[in-house]
């Protein structure tokens, strides 16, 4: 099952499991952009009180760079750096910036946030390429995913 589909069934099987938490489920929702000038933009956006880093850069970057795996069309590693934080009601959103001079077409994602503290963890990626969209979901034990 590929994007919108696959979330779908996932919310509806894990939502009765995760009707008695403060969160209908435990999900995160990240937008990568590249650019064609090699720059790279991501968003991400979890529950607060799930994010174990808080708001502290050093604290974000470290668990990102474990957590977060963005690699170009030649396999190098695009380190993403946070650039900001701020809150949007129960959620934390997180501003990254990385550059990927080969561009992220063809290149691979892979994303394990909050996965090793919630085993319903369901973490969507919108990801745009130089105006092309893909839409990526990782649930635990999920592999990187190649990007269009």
């Amino acid at each position: 099952m590929m994007g919108a589909a696959r979330v779908a069934v996932v919310l509806l099987a894990v939502a009765p499991l995760t009707a008695f938490r403060e969160h209908p489920i435990h999900a995160a929702r990240i937008e990568l952009v590249a650019l064609a000038n090699g720059d790279v933009g991501a968003t991400v956006r979890v529950y607060h009180e799930d994010f174990g880093p808080g708001e502290e850069p050093a604290g974000i970057t470290a668990y990102l760079d474990r957590t977060l795996i963005v690699t170009d069309a030649r396999g190098a590693r695009v380190l993403l750096r946070p650039t900001g934080t701020g809150r949007e009601g129960e959620r934390l959103r997180i501003s990254l910036v990385g550059r990927a001079p080969s561009g992220l077409a063809k290149g691979r994602v892979q994303v394990t946030i909050l996965q090793e503290k919630f085993t319903d963890q369901v973490n969507v990626v919108d990801v745009r390429v130089v105006g092309r969209r893909q839409q990526l979901v990782f649930v635990r034990g999920d592999d990187a995913q190649a990007v269009e």
